[in-house]
């Protein structure tokens, strides 16, 4: 299952909580320790439910939830890149 969301999560580390991804992007030391909290409550938002309920929703739901979230962030910010002409 792992394979199928690959590119949801960043990398694994055990050092100081900040790292990158697999793109090279830094990834926080907040989202390091908190990002599991962080995408819930994006997920219970999106869904339209509690963050209890989120906690509690099947896995490959909140899986396909955090894909699409990601997808549309992605495809938000090339539409604003390309918007600001930087091809």
């Amino acid at each position: 299952m792992d394979k199928e969301f690959k590119g949801l999560y960043g990398p694994t580390d055990d050092g100081a909580g900040s790292g990158e991804d697999e793109s090279g992007r830094s990834v926080s030391g907040f989202m390091h320790h908190y990002g599991w909290i962080y995408q819930t409550k994006l997920v219970a938002e999106f869904e339209g439910i509690t963050l209890d309920q989120a906690f509690n929703l099947p896995v490959i739901n909140f899986l396909n939830d955090l894909a699409y979230l990601k997808a549309k962030m992605e495809h938000d910010n090339e539409l604003i890149r390309k918007s600001y002409g930087k091809n």
